[in-house]
């Protein structure tokens, strides 16, 4: 029995539905219908019917064409790797219309050179090898813990080695003893000899007008203390040169050759004189507004002003003085003179502190065409005092702006003093003055404006006061 064209359809969709399953494959159906003989163009969908006269086994061979062309349709499409349609399969020719005329075929475009492997993309990334099982260690057996040491006892650090500081034996020694001198340790005050050793920031005092002491250094240097003087804070060593600070009073110093690069260094509240080798002298004023006189005989010490760190050399034969409203200045020294009975000399003329008694070191002397400015002064209650040698002498007169006033006991003082000899008090008033003083070498004349005897040279000097 010859199947008709419905029969020949749905025999072909059976078996692409049983090779193909679920999947569609129009293309390939029409391409299977068109290998079958006498069937009509793709478009028509039905197969002729044939003649009589045809055999039956056509229809058979039609049939096994077709299920060989199923099965490798489905061989294509379900492989393990789906090629491109280029290089896949060939093109399969459709079966021409009737009475039409076959186009000629383009040349076919050579397949596309594969890929690498490593620059395909569909290639899937090889699988990370698996990583290697651990062996399970076996447990440790634990070891017996051992008792722990006890600390070792810490050992006290080694005391650092003796410096001239710290030593005992101390820093300078007491040589000479006059009046009454003291060590100063602190607050404690202990009454000292000769041989006395002088340590780390002890000090040395000495009271009263005749009271003096003599200190020697292991070098030499020697420092004489004289009368109410204090000095303190002795130090040495620790890369640092002599050093003391003079509280009050007054210092004289010869002073060996020191290292350049310690220098000895006498302080005071007002200033610091650097010394590296010379003989001096060094008075201070404690009293507010004070001032620090340094004398230099031989040698060169270098005096620094703590008020503005201003700082002056001072050479042999020359002083300065420190202090408020007084230019910081090295002043030539005057002339040491010595005078006889007959012949007296007036020597000095200072200026002093009614209130103590003692010089006021910026006008020791008082100079000639000197300035004083009363604010700038420890005090205003002052005196003023001739120095003459011999210390006593017959009398002395002074002249202060044509008044005149005469003394014949020493201390010679303008204003004079009171019954214990203590300084009066007395203001100059502010202007230009002028001051003669001389000293006889007898009594008073009876006029008591001047002396008998020989008369020395008359100093003369104008000071001007604001």
């Amino acid at each position: 029995m010859t199947p008709n064209g419905d029969e020949m359809d749905r025999l072909v969709d059976s078996m692409l539905h049983e090779t193909l399953g679920n999947e569609t494959a129009p293309d390939l159906r029409e391409k299977i219908l068109s290998r079958i003989p006498e069937r009509k163009a793709p478009s028509l969908r039905r197969l002729r019917i044939p003649r009589k006269s045809e055999n039956p086994w056509m229809i058979a061979a039609a049939a096994a064409a077709v299920f060989i062309a199923v099965i490798l349709a489905a061989s294509v499409l379900n492989g393990p790797e789906k090629q491109s349609p280029a290089s896949a399969r060939k093109p399969v020719e459709k079966a021409p219309a009737p009475q039409e005329a076959l186009a000629p075929r383009a040349p076919e475009t050579p397949p596309a050179p594969l890929l690498q492997p490593e620059q395909r993309r569909d290639v899937a990334p090889k699988p990370p090898s698996p990583a290697p099982e651990r062996t399970p260690e076996a447990p440790k057996k634990e070891e017996p813990k051992k008792p722990e040491p006890e600390p070792p006892t810490p050992t006290p650090p080694a005391p650092p080695k003796p410096d001239r500081e710290t030593r005992a034996t101390g820093i300078a020694r007491v040589e000479q003893v006059e009046g009454d001198v003291q060590l100063m340790d602190g607050d404690t005050r202990t009454p000292t000899s000769a041989g006395q050793e002088i340590s780390f920031k002890q000090g040395l005092m000495t009271s009263g007008a005749k009271s003096r002491a003599l200190i020697k250094y292991p070098d030499g240097t020697l420092l004489e203390l004289g009368p109410d003087t204090l000095l303190r804070d002795f130090a040495e060593g620790s890369g640092r040169g002599k050093s003391f600070f003079v509280a009050r009073g007054s210092v004289s110093a010869d002073v060996k050759k020191q290292p350049k690069d310690r220098p000895l260094l006498a302080s005071s509240p007002q200033a610091e004189a650097k010394v590296l080798g010379t003989m001096l002298r060094l008075k201070v004023d404690p009293a507010e507004k004070g001032a620090t006189r340094l004398d230099v005989t031989e040698g060169k010490v270098a005096l620094t002003r703590l008020s503005d760190m201003k700082t002056v050399d001072v050479v042999g034969g020359h002083y300065a003085v420190a202090a408020a409203g007084l230019d910081l200045v090295s002043r030539p020294l005057p002339p040491a003179r010595v005078g006889a009975p007959e012949r007296p000399l007036v020597i000095r003329i200072q200026v002093l502190s009614a209130d103590t008694g003692l010089p006021i070191l910026q006008l020791d002397p008082l100079e000639d065409r000197m300035s004083i400015v009363l604010a700038e002064l420890p005090t205003r209650n002052l005196n003023i005092r001739a120095v003459t040698s011999p210390e006593n002498v017959g009398c002395v007169t002074f002249t202060l702006d044509a008044e005149h006033k005469l003394e014949v006991n020493a201390p010679y003082l303008l204003m004079g003093n009171n019954a214990v000899g203590k300084p009066l008090p007395w203001t100059p008033s502010a202007g230009d003055h002028v001051l003669t003083v001389t000293a006889y070498s007898g009594g008073p004349a009876a006029n008591r404006k001047e002396g008998t005897g020989n008369a020395g040279p008359a100093q003369i000097v104008r000071f001007r006061i604001k």
